[in-house]
């Protein structure tokens, strides 16, 4: 075999790796022929109830509807007038969030009501405060728990509560019963369904 002729073979083994290197998608720039699947970015989703047709005293459940509301500590120690969340019923239990995560004095503070099915009752509140100020505490509000208690008020889509609650400090196991009230205002009065 001639020099020329070791070249042009050489250089078609080349260009026919090449491009079949180029048809799987393995050289840098190339395209792949196939379509390669991809992961996209996903984002939390609540569980959509089914109601069964089979049941006649099931009824579809509301939509969630915003709400804002304000937690005072004591008589008169304002926590947050600013909160804002949603009233919605999940997994079959009324349940009311806030959030204000611009507190003046906690970093965070977070709130969920869970309701009695009918609405008529507190069955628990949980309350997630952020570091407070230059302590760096954290602190959480319970009920139900030794000695607390939740009376409602209900009216027009507006749930006052009030008792007294524990209040946890840096995931201790000792806390410190504590009045409260809370203000919860949804914006439908009939987000229950």
């Amino acid at each position: 075999m001639s020099k020329r002729t070791v070249v042009v073979a050489a250089t078609g083994v080349a260009t026919v790796l090449a491009a079949g290197l180029a048809g799987c998608g393995l050289l840098p720039g190339s395209t792949p022929t196939r379509p390669v699947p991809t992961q996209g970015a996903t984002t939390a989703s609540t569980p959509t109830p089914t109601v069964s047709a089979t049941t006649p005293s099931s009824s579809p459940v509301a939509a969630a509807v915003k709400a804002t509301g304000t937690l005072t500590f004591f008589k008169s120690n304002l926590v947050s007038k600013a909160f804002v969340g949603t009233c919605a019923v999940v997994g079959g239990k009324p349940t009311v969030t806030l959030a204000d995560h611009k507190n003046d004095f906690y970093t965070t503070v977070d709130l969920a009501i869970v309701l009695a099915a009918d609405g008529g009752d507190v069955t628990s509140i949980a309350g997630d405060f952020g570091e407070e100020g230059e302590k760096l505490v954290t602190r959480k509000l319970v009920h139900p728990d030794k000695g607390t208690s939740a009376h409602l008020v209900e009216s027009g889509g507006e749930y006052r509560i009030s008792g007294k609650a524990m209040l946890y400090e840096d995931g201790s196991k000792n806390a410190t019963l504590i009045p409260y009230s809370i203000t919860a205002k949804c914006a439908k009065s009939d987000w229950i369904g």
